[in-house]
């Protein structure tokens, strides 16, 4: 048998001893790991799969929404040099019943050839391929949101008031397009020959171009896309509204789901840094306990290396144990992450392999933070000299000192002792207690931080939704129709209080005599009693202005370069128009459009006293009144021959808004879950250690009559103490926080900062939290405590 050297006896026999203080540290290190590696393993999954899946559909650089066009045309586009492939599709945005007075948007793409689509490819998922006449197939997202399955029918409605029953006879997979609960609407694919039976031309209106050359060279695709657009108006089509990707080559939520990843990172550091404290603490203590075993260890003739070595083996098992445990957990969590991303999303993920950098960085932060870490500690415990360590008290040494706390507490006269004793012993081990407060400080500043990001981006969306959508419903109409009109609809509406009705155009910015990429622009009366902008710079529309325009922040993606005070050139309906940038507002919703006058816009395209979006308000809010109006609207409208394109509600545009929201605070939350475990874990080890160093103080009080509820009480007031504490910096802490995670998460979702908003719920919630979780981490200490007998604290060492 295996004879071990004395050192590595006491290390053996501290691991099999001190059972429960070892499965903590070894927990706690297995979270801080788990931590990092489910960010690294989640950011390697997704940066690959995203944009692998997203590249093998063969994506469009370019989509092109075109007049009625056929086969010749894109034959003419495939044959530029420019271009590497194009390929036409049918487009009918429409609705579909989905209760008995409601309806919702559903989008239909009609593909001529399925067997051979090369451009933005949709694939079979499950049942027939590809779809017959008169029936459909269903984007395998929108099956929830459709409330349908194979088999099924779907009634829909076109913008014409054509009423049909498509049955559903399989599903598809377009990577193409986002989850339907996130966008609001429905995707599926027909025929041409189901196309034109709906009341459509048998035609192509979407033009899929690929272009040659660098496909992810975004001013290449620009050059492009300028190229193309001239021969198709030359063929005598219009040009109705181009789409480019915001990243080429990358998946469309690329940059929003690494902005994501990078803030899950930043906790996952934390995590680290939590677990790391703890172990430094826990090391610390046993150093603290062993300064006479280190002093005779040394005077038998142990070197000071031989003792770091001791105590730093000792943290390389711990750090091991965690490794084996917290690498297949993150592999798993990560998989289980991506799997509900990729769902939401809409991606395809492939065989989860992971390459060996993933294993070297969870190996190289598992084993080598926490020996770092508690390297310093380690080297000033060993290098006590045996005169030291002989002399030394161990955990006796204690003294209140003079430092401003304990001169406070002094002052106190008018606590009881249970209360003043506890309050004493919370500030002696001052270093100790810094370590214990760092972990539950970090939980509680990540948790109160994310409630004050969450109500930032409620506030941001409500902001956004009443100052542009103070409407029950919002019509678009096929096509512009006079304001008579729209007053006889509301006069035949029961219940619409109001209405207003807004000019819309398609704009191209115009520089040095080419083109840059589509924007709509909004006519909105003056005043306008549905919008009340929130500006990020410049002013609102003025009544006596002309040619002004008000461009939202995400407009500054597309256009970097424009500010307040611009004169740009733009091309509006066929003509060169000038126009004044008078200010940038923040929204709506992430929309990159433009505001104007109704008048200014009207005139420019020809459509005076016309306007093709009305929106209208109404005495009952309620979401079944709300429905029962829309369809009352769209049934009078489509009596009086305007086509209905689109019926949005205040309550679905809300429902949406917040939907995309509620992923990212859900990871947030789970990351600030597993600090503040960290956190209740670290706290059970100081109180352990303090319910050791108090041994001989809980024998006094037992002798001089103290009972258990007594030193029950002293053990759980100090943990609460503690909690108190750590709730107030955490709250401190959070603000600074909150500010920077509501900039970056708004940037990333909304292309602006959110509005800087406190919430004081979770601030209180925290100190709940805080004050339960100090108390559950204290129950097993002053569990101990009562069991303390004066005998054994009398013959402590």
């Amino acid at each position: 048998m295996l004879q071990l050297q004395p050192r590595w006896q006491k290390v053996a026999r501290e691991l099999r001893q001190n059972k429960a203080r070892n499965i903590l540290v070894v927990l706690s290190m297995t979270i801080g790991i788990f931590a990092i590696g489910f960010v690294v393993n989640l950011q390697h999954i997704l940066s690959h799969d995203m944009t692998a899946s997203y590249l093998a559909s063969n994506p469009a650089s370019i989509i092109y929404y075109v007049t009625s066009f056929d086969e010749e045309l894109v034959v003419a586009i495939k044959q530029m040099p420019e271009v590497s492939d194009a390929e036409g599709r049918g487009w009918l945005p429409l609705r579909f019943q989905a209760g008995p007075s409601e309806w919702r948007s559903l989008t239909l793409y009609a593909i001529a050839d399925y067997d051979d689509i090369r451009v933005s490819q949709v694939k079979s998922e499950a049942g027939q391929w590809p779809p017959t006449n008169r029936e459909m197939l269903v984007e395998r997202t929108s099956v929830d949101f459709l409330g349908t399955a194979v088999g099924d029918t779907i009634h829909i409605r076109t913008a014409t008031g054509l009423e049909r029953e498509l049955p559903v006879t399989g599903l598809a997979y377009d990577v193409n397009q986002r989850s339907a609960e996130l966008r609001g609407q429905g995707y599926g694919y027909i025929t041409m020959d189901t196309l034109a039976w709906l009341g459509e031309p048998y035609a192509f209106d979407q033009l899929h171009v690929i272009v040659a050359g660098d496909p992810t060279d975004a001013y290449h695709i620009l050059d492009v896309a300028r190229q193309v657009r001239q021969r198709i108006e030359k063929s005598g089509y219009q040009v109705r509204y181009i789409e480019m990707p915001p990243t080429p080559g990358l998946h469309p939520d690329h940059d929003k789901v690494q902005a994501i990843v990078l803030i899950l990172g930043v906790i996952g550091a934390f995590s680290l840094l939590s677990s790391a404290l703890l172990v430094v603490n826990t090391i610390s203590f046993l150093l603290t306990q062993q300064v006479r075993q280190i002093g005779v260890m040394k005077s038998l003739g142990g070197t000071a290396v031989q003792m770091m070595a001791l105590y730093l083996v000792m943290v390389f098992i711990f750090s091991f144990v965690a490794l084996l445990v917290a690498m297949p957990l993150a592999a798993y969590g990560a998989q289980t992450m991506a799997v509900y991303l990729a769902n939401l999303l809409n991606f395809d993920l492939t065989v989860f392999t992971y390459p060996p950098h993933i294993f070297l960085i969870e190996i190289a932060v598992g084993l080598l933070v926490p020996i770092l870490a508690t390297l310093y500690p380690i080297i000033a415990g060993t290098r006590i000299t045996v005169r030291e360590a002989i002399a030394s008290y161990g955990l006796g040494d204690e003294n209140l000192g003079t430092d401003l706390v304990n001169q406070l507490l002094a002052k106190v006269r008018r606590l009881p002792r249970l209360l003043l004793l506890p309050l004493r012993n919370t500030f002696r081990r001052k270093g100790r207690l810094t370590l214990t407060l760092a972990t539950l400080v970090l939980g509680g500043t990540m948790f109160i931080a994310i409630a004050h990001l969450y109500v930032s981006a409620l506030d941001t969306l409500n902001e956004q939704l009443a100052s542009y959508s103070d409407y029950d419903i919002q019509i678009t109409l096929s096509q512009p129709v006079r304001l008579s009109v729209v007053e006889r609809v509301a006069a035949e509406t029961p219940g619409v209080t109001a209405t207003e009705v807004w000019a819309t155009g398609q704009g191209r910015r115009l520089e040095n005599g080419e083109e840059g990429g589509a924007f709509p622009i909004m006519g909105v009366p003056s005043p306008s009693r549905t919008v009340t902008p929130i500006l990020l710079a410049g002013r609102w529309l003025e009544p006596d202005d002309q040619n002004a325009l008000v461009i939202s922040a995400a407009m500054l993606e597309l256009e970097p370069d424009l500010k307040v005070g611009d004169h740009i050139e733009v091309k509006l309906g066929g003509r060169e128009t000038n126009w004044t940038i008078v200010g940038i507002s923040n929204g709506p919703l992430g929309d990159s459009m433009a505001f104007t006058h109704f008048d200014a816009l009207a005139y420019e395209m020809r459509q005076a006293n016309q306007g093709q979006v009305v929106m209208f308000s109404l005495e009952n809010h309620d979401p079944a009144a709300v429905a029962q109006a829309a369809g009352q609207i769209e049934r009078t409208f489509t009596t009086l021959g305007v086509d209905v394109g689109l019926v949005k509600t205040a309550v679905n545009t809300r429902e949406n808004a917040t939907s995309q929201l509620m992923p990212v605070v859900i990871f947030l939350i789970v990351m600030a879950v597993l600090l503040a475990l960290i956190g209740g874990i670290g706290l059970v080890g100081t109180m352990s250690i303090n319910v050791l160093e108090r041994t001989r103080e809980i024998g006094v009080l037992r002798a001089i009559g103290a009972s258990d509820g007594a030193v029950r009480q002293i053990v759980l007031v100090e943990g609460m103490v503690i909690g108190v504490v750590s709730w107030f910096l955490g709250a401190l802490l959070a603000l600074p926080l909150g500010m920077v995670l509501s900039i970056q998460v708004g940037n990333a979702m909304a292309k602006a900062p959110f509005n800087i908003q406190f919430s004081w719920l979770g601030m209180a919630l925290w100190l709940g939290v805080a004050l339960l979780l100090t108390t559950l981490a204290t129950l097993l200490p002053a569990r101990r405590a009562m069991r303390i007998s004066v005998r054994e604290a009398l013959v402590y060492e």
